[in-house]
């Protein structure tokens, strides 16, 4: 009977159950604020399709819209509610009630109407395996009080533990999402706080994968059930080609790049990193929006240097391209990655560009980490690296007319400081 009982309890395991015995009773689900306005927000709950929930939010007065989103073949669903009429500088509860009894309740807040400066907290990299790490780290993580997070891709280790390695069908995807979700001590926060991802080839569900998944369209699917970034007509934000999009806050841009969907192989002409629909819905908006703006990409810009993913390695004319335009612009840019499992900050100048910016690399917040290759590929564009350490970042910015001020802080296990930069981008 005892071994009876470990079989049962190791199947509910991995149908995500357990991760609930990370959070105290008032936070049982997995719940993360996505895309946010002054007066808006989107929120996403990973539930039981079998449970009936009700959401009540106080003070009295936003408007609340739910669609639930799920796959036929899984038991797990994912509540999206669209909360407006929101005001700025409120403080609201949310309530998830079942059989009219609270099962959980958390805090959340608009971003502010009107302002210049911004802290967002940065992370990527996320392997649900590494479960002792996480559970540290994220409280950690949120010690820093960001306004925003940003998450940088491999949110989820979509295309590990499924049937054929490092290539996830959509029903195996959706399990992994949902594994990853229930367990993440990000998701039982009691106070939620704005979030906004794009991602990397794991989330994606394909190992290195590009143009040729066959399951990209659903895939995409899935990215959007979990990270609540659905569409809205909004000054905020600006819909592109995948699962791209252009969130304009603080004075500044902040342009998510789909660097999965539309990618060639090495052997396809022209090479595309993003496919030209992409380039050229950016090229158009970089002309238009006259303001600061963070480049944020799965996997590095300027990674040349070193043997694995990276824009300038694996589509060096298409990276030409977009190099020639950022000259061409009299916008300032500076460059946000994430997927090499170490941490690394550049400095891009001349001849790559006509000014001085940054490219930050944030990774691995929680999975394997690996001795650098610096000593046999050194990088001339460093300016700090350091490797085999847990990771991630947050950066202040205060944009002005032509440019913006940052403070970026790179942090490891326990909260320790690794690396401080104070700069004027102009």
């Amino acid at each position: 009977m005892k071994q009876i009982l470990m079989v049962l309890f190791a199947v509910f395991c991995l149908t995500g159950c357990s991760s609930f015995n990370n959070s105290s009773p008032d936070m049982a689900l997995s719940i993360l604020q996505g895309l946010t306005t002054d007066q808006y927000t989107q929120i996403s709950i990973v539930k039981k399709k079998s449970d009936a929930l009700t959401y009540v939010i106080s003070p009295n007065g936003p408007q609340l819209k739910k669609v639930q989103k799920f796959r036929k073949e899984n038991s797990w669903a994912v509540d999206h509610l669209y909360i407006s009429q929101l005001k700025t500088g409120q403080v609201y509860k949310l309530e998830v009630k079942k059989n009219q009894e609270v099962i959980d309740s958390r805090t959340f807040s608009t971003l502010k109407a009107k302002t210049n400066e911004l802290k967002m907290a940065l992370a990527s990299c996320m392997d649900d395996r590494f479960s002792e790490v996480q559970k540290s780290i994220w409280p950690q993580f949120n010690t820093k009080k960001a306004d925003l997070h940003i998450f940088l891709g491999d949110n989820v280790y979509g295309d590990k533990s499924v049937l054929q390695k490092g290539l996830a069908k959509p029903s195996e995807l959706w399990r992994r999402y949902v594994e990853t979700r229930n367990l993440l001590q990000i998701y039982h926060s009691p106070h939620l706080t704005p979030t906004l991802a794009t991602w990397d080839d794991h989330d994606y569900g394909n190992n290195g994968g590009g143009e040729n998944y066959p399951f990209k369209k659903e895939s995409s699917e899935i990215f959007h059930s979990f990270f609540a970034q659905d569409p809205i007509v909004s000054k905020y934000y600006v819909k592109g080609p995948g699962i791209s999009f252009l969130f304009k806050y603080a004075g500044q841009n902040f342009y998510f790049f789909d660097n999965r969907t539309f990618r060639t192989n090495k052997k396809t002409k022209p090479d595309s990193h993003w496919g030209l629909p992409q380039e050229n819905w950016f090229f158009s908006l970089l002309e238009k929006n006259k303001s600061f703006s963070w480049l944020i990409n799965g996997n590095q810009f300027f990674g040349g240097y070193q043997q694995f993913e990276s824009f300038e390695k694996n589509h060096p004319k298409s990276f030409q391209r977009l190099l020639k335009k950022l000259k061409e612009s009299s916008n300032r840019v500076a460059f946000l990655s994430g997927d090499r499992h170490l941490f690394e900050v550049m400095e891009v100048k001349s001849p790559d560009l006509n000014y001085s910016t940054i490219e930050l690399t944030t990774s691995a917040i929680h999975a394997k980490v690996y001795p650098s290759s610096w000593g046999k590929n050194p990088n001339s564009r460093q300016i700090f690296g350091v490797a085999e350490k847990h990771n991630y970042a947050t950066i202040q910015s205060k944009s002005h007319s032509n440019g913006v001020d940052i403070q970026l802080k790179g942090y490891g296990d326990h909260g320790k400081k690794l690396y401080q930069l104070n700069k004027k981008i102009k």
